[in-house]
Order: structure tokens, then C-alpha cells, then sequence
């Protein structure tokens, strides 16, 4: 059979032959033809044509045959006739009219996209992925045991019916199917149910509850998930240990092999001799393991299936199990809200309670709670409480709650007692609470809360002071938290915080951060910041004291000046703000910016860190300007001043540092 060309011209391009000394693009036309078997190309007025493509490579599967047709009835056979003579030739008739032309054949481009009707690119692009040999994709099968099997498909071809026994997606979870896709790129695929290595699962039954101290049972159980054709060769276990963070806790692992060799590891371990052992397509086998933990907390445990040479696990085979271990005695903690600062001679209630931090196995026996303080020179202090039964408790300096003999403690356990207590003399005192055992008197897990009074004598409180007229005489005690310029000061007590201005600097060269003191004054105002000024008097009790807990305004509303007003004066923290900018101005003063941190978002409130140049403290100064732009830092124990709107006072480099990223 003669072979049969047609030859269509479907583009022009521009070849770029790049050479040493360089030259001009050269553009040139391109002929294609189809033969009975290729796609052929040449350029305009060349002889040669050159396969690109074979025919057989764009056609589909051939389709089923259809069913046969019935056979019809066979006619009946009529006469033969005579032959008669033949006759003399005709004249030749006239030429028949011209045929109409045929319609054009498809370009190769037209082609292909019957075959390949997904194609979304055009014939420009389609001829330059043909000759830069780009028109095929590769389809990557993930198995069950993810395995992984390579395919070949045309680009705008569509995937169609899965050629596994299972159906295939386009996603892990197995929840988007693949049949309807198109591919135009390399494309992922994931077959449920389908192995080439048989799948194994780890399963762990262990005792509950777990207690720190005591031996447990662990039972590990590996078996076959999905059996496929084989399992695999030299493989063993591993077993890591994560424990809770900076505890130096441990697990001891002890179990027994077949043979009768017990094989024991502290945290992490292996499983099986060090060459490795064959493991069957089906498999089950149970291992009795015996832990013990060393102390309470969240223990991490990872049994992995490894190559016994390169460690690799092996198709992702691995499990974790996370074990909870309480402690075997329940731990307990006082909390008793005490006030840093208590006027002398006055009855004062405090609530002390005993909880439980951390729920154990077991509570305690025969307990009781002992009392003890120190008081400056002269100064006792007596407490009073009163018990279920209506029983008085009473004594001085030191005491008992609770009968001789001791109660008991549940593991659960949550109690208050309303103590009132009353401080003879001005001072510093310390109070201890601890919880003992009745019978020997020796401290439980060490469960001892201390807490510092600064016991003075003032008019009124804090609180009280700021609440008073303008230029209204005022005297409160308080201790002093930060020195924030070269006159200025900030006060603290139960009650509240307020700045102290000494504008005659009589007093203030003979302070220091810890001082106990009493302040005689006037109420006043400045740019929304609450003072005591005009000074008559400041006098030192005590010196040395612990400072008030630190207060969060991560939760306020920086917006909401009448909810940040709050911690006006107090020591405040933030939880990673940013660093917006730095500036010294012309007289030293240091003004950082931290865009506010709210949620997980940055918003656009801003809030200003200022150094005063008065302070005149370079290795302060310094390290505020090392903070640069983009910055995430942690702010503790910097005092909230203001002046028309929040604005945080800087000290001291404690107060600020760079926020560590883990």
C-alpha cells in the first residue's frame, strides 16, 4: 500500500543557535506531515523529514469488540442465462465533472489533543515541550507500605480507573479520588490497602495507673496489619525514651527473650540481636516487658522497626506512646495570700490553704502544719484560727494546726483556714509554713511556703493615698520597687502603687530598690501619673526586701486606658512584643518602641520603653540600644508609668532581653 503525506505548515519559531562570537536569532518555518506510522518534521525547502513522534504513541487502548450480528437468510439461487453475442464498442463518453477538494487533514497539535483532550496549553507551547521531549509526566504510586511505583503518562491525559486492585487518590487520607484527574505535571498518588512488603502495627498494653518507683507490666504486641507478598530481612526494634525536660528522670527496661537471656537498658535500647532478625510477611509476637520510672511526669516512649545496618526505620513502622506517671504520694502546696505590707497592731486576716499541686497513688498519713517566724527586736506575732469542730487555735511566734496525733491528707485535697494575725512591732517578719509528719516532725517533700511581711504605721494605705483630692495630705507605707530617674521613685503595698517625687532630692540619695518606708507628702498629678510630692518627710523601717510579684498585662487592652490604669506603677511583664524602633535623642534619653503583641498577632498599638538620661547608667543605656528593628523580646519586672497613656520605665537590662526562640 502506497504511503500517504499531507503537509500542513501550523507554526513559525525562532531557533537560537548561540555560538562563541555570538549572532541573530535565524527564523525559520517548520513543516510537519503524518505518515501511516509518525509525525514528521523538516524545515521549509528541506528534503529529509525527521520522526517526531510514533502514531502508535497517541492512540488509546483499542476498544471491546462488539457482539456479532445475526446471519441472514440465504436467498434462493435463480437461472442461469444464455450468453448472448457481444456487442460492438460505444463511443467514449464526455469527462465527468472535477471531484470536490477534500478537507483539510488535522494538524499534529489537533491531534494530540483529540487523544489528550486535557491539555490546556497552546499549540505554541505544546511544539516546545515536543522538542525539549516535556509532553510525558510521572504519576508516583504510594502503597500501604509506601513503596512507591513510577508511571508515564501523556500531559493532559486523564488517570482514569486504577490499575491495582484498589482505587487511587489524590491524597493521604484517602479521600479524594484520582479517576477524573487531568495530569499536567508530576503528580503523587496513593493506593489504600495495596502492599508490596506486608504492614505491621505495634500495640502496648500497660498497667494503670502508672507510679513513679513501682515495677510495671508492658506489653508490646507487633503483628502483621496488611499481609503482602514478604516481609523483610535483618531488621530489629529500637526503643527511645523522651523524658520530661531538664528532670534527669530515667526508665529502666528489662525483658526476656526466647532463649531465656534477659536483656535490660536505661531510656533507650534495642530488640533483637545486632545483625538483625528475618521477619515473616505474617507475623505476631508478644514481648513482656517490665518497666520502672524514676519520678513522676509525661514520659515519650518510641518503639521503631529499623534496618539492623543503617538504622533507617523501615516504612515508617514506628509508634509512640505517651505514659503519664503520677508520683506515688500526692504532692501538695500551701497558698496563703499574705500582704506584702501590714500596719503595725492591727489584726489582719489571712487565708492559708493546703492543695494539691500534683494528684499521686496515695495521700498522707498522721500530718500536721507547723508555724514559725522571725520578728525584728521587740516584735512577736500572735495567730489565731478556728478549726471544723469550733476549736481555737491560738499561740505566738510559733505553732501547731491540727491534733497531735496528726490527720490525714486525701490525694485529692483542697482546704482553707482563715487565719488572723497581728504584728506588734514595725519591721521586717518572716512567716514559714510547713507540712510535717505528726509523729517525727520532719518536712514532707519539702512543703514549705515562706512569705516577708513589711509590718509599718501609716495613716492610710496606698490605695487609699490615691484615691485622696489633689495637693491632700497623704502618709502611706510602702516598699520601694524601682528608681527610675534622678528624683523620682515608685511605691508599692497590698493596696496599690504610686510614684514619689523628691524635688529637693533631700531623701532620695539615701534610698535603694528593697527599702521599707514611709512617705508624708501631697497627693498630685502628672500627665495621668499618680504621685506624692511636696515632701515633709520619708523614713527607711527596713531595707532588703523582697519586691511584689511581677503582674501581666498580656491579657489588657492597651487600647483601654481605664484597664492598663490598673497596673499603673506596678511591675509589669510582656510575652514577646516586637521591636518597632530605637531612637537617642539630642540629651541621651533612649526611647525603644514594641508594637503590642495580642493573641498570637501583631496589632498596631504601640507602647514606648524610656531610659532616662538622669539614670546616667551606660551599660544600661547600652544594652537598650542593642535591640534592633523586628526583634521579639521579653519584658519582666519593668515598671507601667505613664504619661498621657502608658508608657513602661526602664532600669535596668534584667528588665528586658531578647525573646529565646526554641
Amino acid at each position: 500500500m502506497a504511503m500517504v503525506k499531507r503537509t500542513v505548515i501550523v507554526a513559525t519559531f525562532v531557533f537560537m543557535f548561540v555560538l562563541m562570537a555570538g549572532c541573530e536569532p535565524e527564523e525559520r518555518e517548520i513543516e510537519f506531515q503524518t505518515t501511516d506510522e509518525h509525525i514528521e518534521w523538516r524545515y521549509e525547502g528541506e528534503d529529509e523529514w525527521t520522526q517526531l513522534i510514533a502514531l502508535e504513541e497517541l492512540e488509546g487502548p483499542a476498544g471491546e469488540d462488539g457482539e456479532d450480528g445475526e446471519d441472514g437468510e440465504d436467498g434462493a439461487d435463480g437461472e442461469d442465462g444464455e450468453e448472448g453475442p457481444q456487442g460492438p464498442a460505444g463511443e467514449d463518453g464526455e469527462d465527468g465533472a472535477d471531484g470536490e477538494d477534500g478537507e483539510d487533514g488535522l494538524s499534529a497539535f489537533e491531534t494530540y489533543l483529540e487523544h489528550y483532550p486535557g491539555y490546556d496549553e497552546d499549540e505554541a507551547t505544546w511544539i516546545k515541550e515536543v522538542a525539549q521531549g516535556t509532553l510525558s509526566v510521572e504519576v508516583t504510586v504510594v502503597f500501604a507500605d509506601l513503596t512507591e511505583k513510577p508511571n508515564t503518562f501523556m500531559k493532559g491525559e486523564t488517570l482514569g480507573e486504577s490499575p491495582y486492585e484498589e482505587d487511587w487518590y489524590l491524597d493521604e487520607a484517602y479521600e479524594e479520588p484520582a479517576d477524573e484527574e487531568v495530569v499536567m505535571e508530576d503528580t503523587t498518588l496513593y493506593v489504600e490497602d495495596v502492599v508490596n512488603h506486608s504492614t505491621y502495627t505495634f500495640d502496648v498494653d500497660m498497667e494503670d495507673p502508672v507510679v513513679a518507683g513501682e515495677a510495671i507490666d508492658f506489653d508490646v504486641t507487633f503483628a502483621t496489619d496488611l499481609e503482602g507478598p514478604e516481609g523483610y530481612d535483618d531488621v530489629r526494634f529500637r526503643i527511645e525514651t523522651s523524658v520530661p525536660m531538664m528532670s534527669g528522670l530515667e526508665v529502666d527496661y528489662s525483658a526476656t527473650d526466647s532463649e531465656g537471656e534477659t536483656h535490660t537498658f536505661t531510656n533507650d535500647g534495642y530488640w533483637g540481636p545486632s545483625e538483625g532478625f528475618e521477619l515473616p510477611a505474617d507475623y505476631d509476637e508478644t514481648t513482656e516487658w517490665t518497666l520502672e520510672f524514676s519520678g513522676a511526669g509525661e514520659f515519650d516512649i518510641t518503639m521503631s522497626l529499623i534496618d539492623a545496618d543503617t538504622e533507617e526505620v523501615i516504612a515508617g513502622i514506628e509508634e509512640t506512646v505517651t505514659v503519664d506517671v503520677i508520683p506515688y504520694y500526692s504532692v501538695y502546696g500551701f497558698d496563703a495570700e499574705i500582704p506584702v505590707t501590714i500596719n503595725v497592731d492591727e489584726d489582719t486576716a489571712v487565708d492559708v490553704a493546703l492543695v494539691t499541686d500534683e494528684e499521686g497513688y496515695k495521700g498522707r498519713e498522721n500530718v500536721r502544719f507547723r508555724f514559725e517566724s522571725s520578728a525584728p527586736e521587740g516584735g512577736e506575732v500572735t495567730f489565731t484560727a478556728e478549726d471544723s469542730e469550733g476549736e481555737t487555735y491560738s499561740f505566738t511566734d510559733e505553732g501547731y494546726w491540727g491534733p497531735s496525733d496528726g490527720f490525714d491528707l486525701d490525694t485529692d485535697y483542697s482546704e482553707m483556714t482563715e487565719w488572723t494575725v497581728n504584728f506588734s512591732a514595725m519591721g521586717a517578719y518572716e512567716i514559714e509554713m510547713k507540712l510535717i509528719d505528726a509523729e517525727t516532725e520532719e518536712v514532707i517533700d519539702d512543703t514549705v511556703h515562706t512569705a516577708s511581711i513589711a509590718v509599718g504605721e501609716a495613716d492610710m494605705t496606698i490605695a487609699e493615698a490615691i484615691a485622696a483630692d489633689d495637693e491632700e495630705a497623704v502618709e502611706v507605707n510602702g516598699i520601694v520597687t524601682a528608681i527610675v530617674d534622678d528624683r523620682t521613685f515608685y511605691i508599692e503595698d497590698a493596696t496599690g502603687a504610686i510614684n514619689v517625687v523628691d524635688d529637693d532630692e533631700d531623701y532620695f540619695n539615701d534610698l535603694n530598690v528593697g527599702d521599707f518606708i514611709v512617705v508624708e507628702g501631697q497627693r498630685a498629678e502628672y500627665e495621668g501619673l499618680r504621685q506624692v510630692d511636696s515632701l515633709d518627710d520619708i523614713s527607711v523601717i527596713e531595707s532588703n526586701f523582697d519586691l511584689p510579684p511581677v503582674k501581666s498585662i498580656q491579657e489588657a487592652d492597651i487600647t483601654d486606658e481605664d484597664e492598663m490604669i490598673a497596673f499603673q506603677g506596678h511591675r509589669v511583664d510582656m510575652f514577646m512584643p516586637s521591636v518597632d524602633s530605637v531612637e537617642e535623642d539630642d540629651e541621651g534619653n533612649v526611647i525603644l518602641t514594641l508594637q503590642w503583641l495580642e493573641g498570637m498577632a501583631y496589632i498596631d498599638e504601640l507602647v514606648e520603653v524610656r531610659y532616662d538620661a538622669s539614670l546616667d547608667d551606660e551599660g544600661a543605656k547600652d544594652h537598650l540600644l542593642s535591640f534592633e528593628e523586628g526583634q521579639n523580646v521579653m519584658v519582666n519586672g519593668m515598671i507601667l508609668g505613664w504619661h498621657d497613656g502608658p508608657q513602661l520605665v526602664y532600669t535596668s537590662p534584667e528588665e528586658i532581653d531578647v525573646a529565646f526562640m526554641p
